[in-house]
């Protein structure tokens, strides 16, 4: 379980122990992610979600008490995918390369945030019908600063860091280009042509001219 301030997001309700149960359990979680993802919040019912798991409309009220907690149990389940901006082994590279390992960076959050695109505008037309998860929106977004702001401690290394850059706000900003980049017009690009602008955007900020690398 993740938690954000006040609140927490979690995993939704316990995973039962029998296996039958849990098979159930896990369907449903499949079927409302590929619901949610490709019909989008409004479009998906939970009667829909039901049948794509073969169970009972009774067992998902059962289990997980509503949609908005049926969401709310598949972006648990995929939140540390979501919002987790760096593997270790590109953590690793940022120590060593902090230019290179900024461009790996950037590149695991673009697929990531893409490949979320569904799930992620689902949970935006959710937050509409239910302010109350702003909140939780919130936290998320506090955690991708935090992380943000992490990885730029490490680039602030780099001899050519431009020393009046404010990391604080600059971690700001960077999360909000991070969440647009499931939303056009950057979906018009490759992940690797959105890689590049991203990590370009990032570096020119952060960089002297003289210090930046060759195009």
């Amino acid at each position: 379980m993740s938690s954000y301030g006040s609140r927490s997001l979690g995993r939704g309700p316990a995973k039962p122990q029998q296996r039958r149960s849990q098979e159930t359990h896990a369907a449903l979680l499949r079927a409302a992610d590929a619901g949610f993802s490709t019909d989008g919040w409004r479009g998906t019912s939970v009667e829909r979600i039901a049948a794509a798991a073969g169970t009972s409309v009774g067992s998902v009220y059962t289990r997980f008490g509503s949609k908005r907690d049926l969401l709310l149990a598949v972006v648990g389940e995929r939140l540390e995918e979501i919002t987790g901006l760096v593997e270790t082994t590109e953590f690793t590279e940022l120590l060593h390369d902090p230019v290179g390992g900024l461009r790996a960076t950037v590149a695991l959050v673009v697929s990531r945030r893409r490949g979320a695109a569904g799930l992620l505008t689902a949970w935006a037309d959710a937050c509409i019908d239910h302010p109350e998860m702003r909140e939780l929106e919130t936290g998320i977004r506090d955690s991708i600063v935090k992380q943000l702001r992490d990885r730029l401690e490490l680039l602030s290394a780099h001899p050519g860091m431009r020393p009046e850059i404010d990391l604080d706000q600059l971690a700001i900003a960077v999360c909000g280009l991070i969440e647009g980049l499931h939303l056009p017009p950057w979906t018009s690009l490759s992940d690797d042509e959105a890689t590049d602008i991203c990590s370009r955007l990032i570096l020119h900020t952060c960089l002297r001219d003289d210090a930046l690398p060759p195009s």
